[in-house]
């Protein structure tokens, strides 16, 4: 545990302080500050503009926390109950929308990897191309629980059958620098939040 994140800290953090500083010289409220620090955005009710896309990097965070703790400290049953009954926690959303973000309501897909990853066979190995106009439809419909399963699925097959093209030396320097992309991205657009 201690290597892993060592690893991500060191992957992670260099980009993230650049932008803070950011966020620091555009004015992000004195109230954001314990949300961006703590890893919790998702749970900042009332954002700045420039800080409101971190709330899924704040849930992946909150993952890479209990996740591997959960694998540290308990057995396999444990794992994979966690795993399902993170599934199934997303329709709290529809009781509270103000959990539109809440950790325990946005996981899921996640946990679905987990499965995958625990479970591979118990998973089809369907090729995740032609699921792709069904994921499009779907998410116009806002059938989100339906299009995160197949979103997890389809990201499971490259996963597990990467077609060569991500190999191509441009999309792995794309890939590398991804992070940093995200980090940013919400400096270039609108106030939305």
């Amino acid at each position: 545990l201690r290597r892993f994140y060592s690893r991500r800290a060191r992957r992670i953090l260099p980009a993230f302080a650049v932008f803070l500083a950011a966020a620091a010289l555009l004015g992000a409220t004195q109230a954001d500050w314990p949300y961006i620090l703590t890893w919790t955005v998702n749970f900042d009710p009332h954002p700045a503009w420039m800080i409101g896309h971190l709330w899924s990097l704040s849930v992946e965070e909150q993952f890479y926390i209990l996740w591997p703790l959960a694998i540290a400290f308990t057995g396999r049953r444990t794992w994979t109950a966690i795993a399902i009954a993170a599934i199934f926690v997303f329709p709290l959303k529809a009781i509270n929308p103000a959990l539109h973000y809440a950790f325990p309501v946005v996981c899921g897909p996640i946990a679905l990897g987990c499965l995958l990853a625990l479970y591979p066979r118990l998973f089809p190995r369907i090729p995740a191309w032609p699921l792709i106009p069904i994921i499009l439809v779907l998410d116009a419909y806002d059938v989100r629980f339906v299009v995160n399963i197949l979103v997890v699925l389809c990201v499971a097959r490259v996963v597990s059958v990467p077609p060569a093209a991500l190999n191509w030396g441009p999309l792995m320097w794309l890939g590398k620098i991804s992070y940093s992309l995200y980090l940013f991205q919400q400096l270039f657009f609108d106030s939305i939040f």
